[in-house]
């Protein structure tokens, strides 16, 4: 079929109009690949897990040492109590009175506080001297039944040269393993 002729003066149609341009899109957005997955907070963790029940361990077995809980298993401490004094010859006896457990009698110390003043400790021997502010006291240990335990009846016997001075106030004792006190006697020289 044909097409009608176009009337005189009539323009023909030009091609249809062009679409409106298309709105700017930005580019396809794609979202970033997810982290990869680290365990380095879980390995912060147990590092630190690890380091404190290390410590705690450590001051815990350092603490037992120290303290006697390990050691020769007893753990026990002796007590000592000693007799009243007496003064023989310008010097002091201390008589041993009981000892609530028997040791060796080298395990044991001694210091002497004269007044105010503290000697130095000295391991018990069966002659031993304690310093006492640059003062001299000569101590005799007799083991009256020769059994090298520490046991009533054992003497300790305290000199000074010329004699312990009147009116001065004396307190023996009797040191263990770790310094600590086991046993102690207080007197004035008559």
């Amino acid at each position: 079929m044909a097409q009608p002729a176009a009337p005189p003066g009539a323009s023909l149609p030009g091609p249809p109009p062009s679409a409106p341009p298309f709105p700017p899109y930005p580019p396809y957005y794609y979202p970033p690949p997810p982290p990869k997955s680290t365990n380095i907070v879980l390995i912060v963790v147990v590092v630190i897990v690890v380091v404190i029940a290390v410590s705690v361990i450590l001051s815990a077995l350092l603490y037992m040492m120290v303290s006697g809980l390990i050691g020769d298993g007893s753990g026990a401490r002796p007590v000592v109590t000693f007799g009243p004094p007496t003064f023989p010859g310008g010097s002091a006896v201390l008589t041993v009175a009981s000892v609530s457990e028997r040791f060796p009698f080298g395990d044991f110390s001694a210091t002497l506080l004269v007044n105010s003043t503290v000697g130095t400790a000295q391991p018990v021997t069966p002659s031993f001297t304690i310093t006492v502010g640059g003062d001299p006291y000569p101590v005799v240990f007799t083991d009256l039944d020769g059994n090298g335990l520490l046991t009533s009846q054992d003497r300790f016997q305290i000199t000074h040269a010329g004699g312990l001075p009147r009116g001065t106030t004396y307190q023996f004792e009797l040191l263990w393993t770790d310094l600590s006190p086991v046993g102690f006697e207080s007197w004035t020289t008559p």
